[in-house]
């Protein structure tokens, strides 16, 4: 009796593995179909969860889920019509020679403008049209989507042992480290 159980118990666990395994597979087919920008904005519970999937999964280069739910995540980047996403300041700048960063850091990003949307009814603009007297960089939306993002992009290459990645990045985690993220980040004392 034992052993039966034991099989079924097996059984149910690898087909429940089978099936999150091509959670994000089925995913980007189901958006390679879709004929307009607006099916995009219809998605954004399952891109949530595909950026959760990538930053809180250890990587694996093998793992072609994990790799789909990047190109997912892009592809809702490029298509959605619902979000701005500022790719920019000196975070930006301190990767952008390493696509697979800014791939990550891009996640970051839209992991906590839906998280902030979905779980918190909380909607991050990052208005194009900055206020008068201010620059896009110095809005309130746009700082705190690149804090936030960068503190979830630091930690995910902390915990992948992923840090050494040139002087100008070195220094960005060193006040991340230091508490002062946001003076590094913006400037500011």
């Amino acid at each position: 009796m034992k052993t039966k159980k034991t099989i079924a118990l097996l059984v149910f666990l690898f087909t429940v593995c089978i099936s999150f395994s091509q959670e994000h597979t089925e995913l980007l087919k189901k958006m390679e179909a879709y004929d307009n920008n607006e099916m995009y904005n219809t998605i954004e519970r399952e891109i949530l969860n595909a950026t959760k999937y990538i930053l809180f999964q250890p990587f694996s280069v093998k793992d072609k889920d994990k790799n789909d739910a990047i190109k997912a995540v892009e592809r809702w980047l490029i298509y959605t019509d619902n979000h701005t996403f500022p790719i920019m300041g000196k975070l930006y700048n301190s990767i952008k020679n390493d696509e697979y960063l800014v791939l990550l850091y891009k996640t970051t990003m839209v992991n906590y403008i839906l998280d902030q949307k979905l779980n918190y009814n909380r909607t991050i603009t990052c208005d194009i049209n900055p206020p008068k007297g201010k620059t896009y960089l110095e809005q309130n939306d746009v700082q705190e989507l690149h804090y936030e993002s960068a503190l979830i992009f630091i930690n995910y290459l902390k915990e992948n042992n992923q840090l050494k990645q040139g002087k100008g990045f070195s220094k960005i985690v060193a006040s991340c480290e230091a508490k002062n993220l946001r003076k590094e980040l913006f400037n500011q004392p």
